[in-house]
């Protein structure tokens, strides 16, 4: 098995923590908005502000990066947490 890819990494960990048990990874788009813009948005995996909390930990835990309180709304898709830890580490 290869290498995984940042993206992938991310998403593995998301899945795992957040038990997202419904998501294909393998199909899984990695530019999908991970949170709700509101109640009646239908894209995105529909993740919370208690969600958020949970992959800050996970980004600091899997990934040594910290990330600080007002850069938490830049973490709105699983390629934009991977340019946030890449610009970061």
């Amino acid at each position: 098995m290869g290498e995984q890819t940042m993206e992938q990494r991310i998403l593995n960990r998301m899945v795992e923590q957040l038990e997202l048990e419904d998501i294909d990874q393998e199909a899984f788009d990695y530019s999908t908005p991970i949170f709700l813009a509101d109640e009646t948005d239908t894209e995105g995996l529909g993740l919370d502000s208690v969600d958020i909390l949970e992959l800050v930990v996970v980004i600091h835990e899997e990934f040594g990066v910290k990330v600080e309180l007002e850069d938490m709304s830049k973490l709105r898709t699983v390629e934009a947490i991977a340019e946030y830890i890449r610009e970061h580490s």
